[in-house]
This record gives structure tokens, sequence and C-alpha cells, in this order.
């Protein structure tokens, strides 16, 4: 306990030092990510990925999936190639998943990713506030972290769900979400700049482990790009192309 009392004391006090306005709640930080970022971000984003999948330290698979987003929450991707009918939709708070073609399943899912990455810097806050306190984030809950080296905010609570945000650039880093022993988490690695917005377009993503089982690397990036609502329709998803 005492250590740990130390750590928070050392990191609060390096914290004061370097920001002047620490966030009162996950809410507040919120509100600031929106203030800092909302000028210079993007509603739409298209994109193609490299997909690394691994067993430990070994690669078992490369594929390419090619992806497109609209604020809010919506994605689309195409695994493999534009024609082979395989992929999935996020839209309407819903995941559609296809197989050649056909429409296989349809569930309810929020995407965390899509909310705290990318759509907290371009929709109002008190809409992303409501939005990540439905997916379970306790927003109450805030204190000064690290994340892959760099200062950072924790919200939420390490033994369920919890996000980092990074302190200087107030741009999403990591999420966990943690049920009893098994824990699950995604970082945005790499952030890139393009006619000065910001992309994550390197996703790592964990499982139980601290190598990741798969690496998502992004090519052929276009913030705010032409993207029509009409993608996004699951009866249209065999035909689309963007």
């Amino acid at each position: 306990m005492l250590k740990q009392l130390l750590t928070a004391t050392v990191l609060l006090l390096t914290f004061g030092a370097a920001n002047a306005q620490q966030p009162a709640s996950g809410r507040e930080l919120i509100r600031q990510m929106y203030e800092k970022n909302h000028a210079r971000f993007y509603t739409t984003l298209t994109f193609s990925q490299e997909v690394l999948n691994y067993r430990n330290d070994s690669l078992l698979s490369k594929d390419v999936w090619h992806e497109a987003y609209l604020s809010p929450s919506n994605l689309i991707l195409k695994f493999t190639s534009w024609d082979s009918g395989n992929g999935v939709i996020f839209a309407n708070d819903s995941l559609y998943t296809f197989e050649k073609g056909a429409l296989k399943s349809t569930r309810y899912r929020m995407h965390d990713l899509l909310v705290l990455g990318f759509d907290v810097n371009n929709i109002t806050p008190e809409e992303s506030i409501t939005r990540t306190e439905k997916m379970g984030y306790n927003l109450n809950r805030i204190e000064p972290s690290t994340c892959m080296g760099r200062k950072a905010w924790m919200v939420g609570d390490t033994t369920s769900k919890c996000f980092w945000v990074d302190a200087e650039t107030l741009l999403f880093l990591r999420m966990q979400e943690r049920t009893g022993d098994n824990a699950r988490s995604v970082e945005f690695s790499r952030y890139e700049y393009f006619d000065g917005l910001p992309v994550g377009t390197e996703v790592r993503f964990y499982r139980n482990s601290s190598r990741p089982y798969m690496v998502e690397r992004y090519f052929n990036v276009k913030p705010n790009a032409p993207v029509s609502t009409t993608i996004f329709d699951p009866k249209k998803f065999a035909e689309v192309k963007w």
C-alpha cells in the first residue's frame, strides 16, 4: 500500500508540474479532448490496412482489409479483397457480419474504439459522455498514469473497463476490459499526421498477454474523404466500394 501511495504521489507531482489543469473527472477529460481536437479532426476516414496475426512471437498469417469511417460510429470493413463478400459493418450500435456477400448475423454492439478514438473528437462532449457511460466506463474515476511511455490520464476501473488518454495531445491511447482473470486491451501505438490531422495508424490487440495477437498497420489513409451513408446499409454490403 505504501508503495502504491508513493507511486501515486510521484505521478501527481509530475503531472502537476506539466499540466496546470487536471481534469476533475472522465467527463471533464472528454470535454477537454473535444475542445482541443475538434477543430483539427475529421468526420470521415478511408484507409486500407495490413493485418498481422500472431501466436506468441510467431507470425501466423497476413491479410489486407479495406475500411471506411463516418461519424458517429459508422465503420465498414471488407476483408482480403473488395469482392470477397466477407466483412463487417458497425452502424446503428449494431454489428453486422457478412460471409460471401450474405448477412450471417446481427447483434448489438457499441464500438469502444470508434467512440473513444474517433467520435469523441467530432461529436458533442455530452453525446460522447452518454455513450461512454453506456459502454460501462466509470467516468467518476480518473488518475494520472503512463501509457506506452507517455504521460496519460487513466479513466475508469482497471478491474472492469478503463481507457488512457495522452496528457499532452488529449488523443486516445488505450482501452482495457477485464472480466475475472481475462483481460483484453487495444492500443493506438502510433499516430501519424496527414495534412495536420492525427490518425492512429498502428493498432495493437492483446489478450491475457504482453504480446499482441493482432497488429493493424494503415496505409492509403485519407481523412475527410467522401463517404456516403449508403455504404453502411447492410442490404448493399456486397456491392459498395469507396
